[in-house]
């Protein structure tokens, strides 16, 4: 959308430049996630790590391919570096929150497969341990929730 709204360049919403960059920038995320979905025994560490040795070459393959799509279409070389290395740290934000989304994902599903784990073993469910019952602050002294007004 940021192509499409800057009153200062011209730009298509989709273009074969845009599109290539997308679909390599989507599969450096996926070998990173992969990479780090292979360690996720080895905890947080080991997968931040696994994701660092593919995003950093793959950054760098990324604006190796726009520069050089940028040679062959318009000659321009220096001219657009300064935007390709701009989309990159757009892309390496993105790229940044989809894999610690992945992460945060996969480190919920192993809390829940543990407590699951955990209430087998006491022979209880998860949903069927007593919960707390609720505290209220309110200023009104007389103020009793279990009474019906």
């Amino acid at each position: 959308m940021r192509a499409v709204l800057s009153p200062f360049e011209v730009n298509t919403f989709v273009d074969a430049k845009r599109a290539l960059s997308v679909v390599l920038g989507a599969f450096v995320l996926w070998i990173a996630i992969r990479a780090a979905e292979r360690l996720s025994d080895q905890g947080p560490g080991a997968q931040i790590f696994a994701v660092l040795n593919v995003a950093i070459p793959g950054a760098i393959v990324l604006l190796l391919t726009r520069e050089t799509y940028d040679l062959a279409a318009s000659g321009e070389l220096a001219q657009r570096l300064a935007l390709n290395v701009r989309w990159m740290l757009t892309w390496i934000g993105y790229f940044t929150a989809a894999a610690a989304a992945f992460m945060a994902l996969s480190y919920h599903r192993q809390l829940q497969v543990a407590l699951a784990d955990r209430a087998g073993a006491r022979g209880t469910s998860l949903h069927s341990a007593p919960r707390p019952a609720p505290s209220y602050e309110v200023a009104d002294l007389a103020f009793d929730p279990r009474s019906r007004n």
